[in-house]
């Protein structure tokens, strides 16, 4: 008689995967961003802002994924569609007081990614914020990259960009990674903003 068993190493990685999901919607800081002292190590990037930081801020929005991340490492498109999510930052931008809550958007890709080990990616985030001068927009490429805390998911990650350093959490807000990918998900975190590092007198 032929077995129906699921293979073993099938059966546990799909177990696995069903369980991240479930901790990843649960563990999406409930109104309240997650703690970076909850955050494991950053991935050692090369180098990162030099400058004092300017302002901190947190944001939150809903970007999606094309064509979607599943159980096998895969590459695509990571996009919010303009600056359709939400920033709060205290501190000022570019010498202007940052007076109220600003727009967030993402648009880049992802590289070596699943919805259960993570992965990395690169791209440019997008903030206009209100300021004491009127409001001001700022555009920087950053890389970044992800991963489980412990055992299994949440997923969390930081990034660095010249002028910016920052920490977030993602949770599935479509596709559930086993029986379809993920394409979209609901991200928030935290962001250090840099001045510019002074440029030495030619």
């Amino acid at each position: 008689m032929r077995s129906s068993r699921v293979p073993v190493g099938t059966a546990a990685l799909r177990s696995s995967a069903l369980l991240s999901t479930a901790l990843l919607s649960t563990a999406l800081l409930s109104a309240a961003l997650l703690s970076t002292a909850l955050l494991p190590p950053a991935p050692a990037f090369a180098a990162g802002p030099s400058g004092p930081v300017a302002a901190r801020c947190a944001f939150s929005y809903s970007p999606a994924i094309s064509p979607g991340v599943g159980l096998l490492t895969d590459s695509g498109t990571v996009s919010s569609g303009g600056e359709t999510g939400t920033v709060d930052c205290s501190g000022d931008l570019d010498g202007r007081e940052i007076t109220g809550t600003g727009t967030w958007g993402f648009e880049g890709r992802l590289s070596e990614a699943n919805c259960v080990e993570g992965g990395k990616g690169s791209g440019r985030i997008l903030m206009t914020v209100p300021t004491a001068a009127g409001l001001t927009h700022f555009e920087e490429f950053i890389t970044f990259a992800f991963g489980p805390v412990g055992a299994y998911p949440p997923l969390v990650g930081d990034w660095v960009g010249d002028r910016t350093s920052g920490v977030f959490v993602v949770a599935p807000a479509e596709g559930d990674c086993v029986t379809a990918k993920v394409t979209r998900v609901d991200a928030s975190g935290q962001m250090s903003l840099h001045r510019p590092y002074p440029q030495p007198a030619l």
